[in-house]
C-alpha cells in the first residue's frame, strides 16, 4: 500500500495514494506519468522494473501485496482472467450451428480447438485439462 507523503487539497499525509481506474487498478503519479501501483510495488520490492507483465494471482486488481504479484509473459497473464463468456467458463462457447459446446484455448498466439462436447461440464473439463497439460495458471 502506497501512502501520500504530501498533503494536497482534501488529501492528507498518510492517505492511500493514487486513483482507481475503471478496471479496478490503482494508479500513482511516478516520474510525471500515471503508473500502475502493482508495477511500482514490484519495483519497490525487487529493485528492478518488471521485464514482463505483472499478474495479480488472485485476480483482485486492488491487491498489490508482493505475494499476490508475479512477473509473467502476456500469454500467461491472459490465461489468468475472469471468464467473460455467458456460460461462465473461459474458452467455452455454445455452437448455435451444431447445438453443442466447443472448447478452445490460445497459447503463444496460436488458437487450439479442443473439440465439441454434449455438455457444458464435459467442455469445461476439457478446457481445464488443456490448461493443466500446457502448464497454464488458473
Amino acid at each position: 500500500m502506497f501512502t501520500r507523503n504530501t498533503a494536497w487539497g482534501s488529501k492528507k499525509i498518510g492517505d492511500v495514494a493514487g486513483n482507481i481506474s475503471p478496471q479496478g487498478y490503482r494508479y500513482l503519479s511516478f516520474d510525471g506519468k500515471a503508473t500502475p501501483a502493482h508495477r511500482l510495488a514490484w519495483l519497490w520490492v525487487t529493485g528492478a522494473w518488471p521485464s514482463a507483465d505483472v499478474d495479480h494471482i488472485n485476480r483482485d486488481h486492488s491487491d498489490n501485496r508482493i505475494e499476490n504479484l508475479r512477473s509473467v509473459t502476456r500469454s500467461v497473464n491472459c490465461h489468468n482472467i475472469v471468464a467473460r463468456a455467458s456460460c461462465g467458463e473461459k474458452g467455452v462457447t455454445l455452437s448455435t450451428k451444431r447445438k453443442k459446446w466447443e472448447a478452445r484455448i490460445c497459447v503463444n498466439s496460436k488458437h487450439i480447438y479442443l473439440g465439441t462436447y454434449a455438455s457444458l461440464a464435459e467442455t469445461a473439463a476439457a478446457r481445464k485439462g488443456a490448461e493443466i497439460a500446457l502448464g497454464l495458471h488458473q
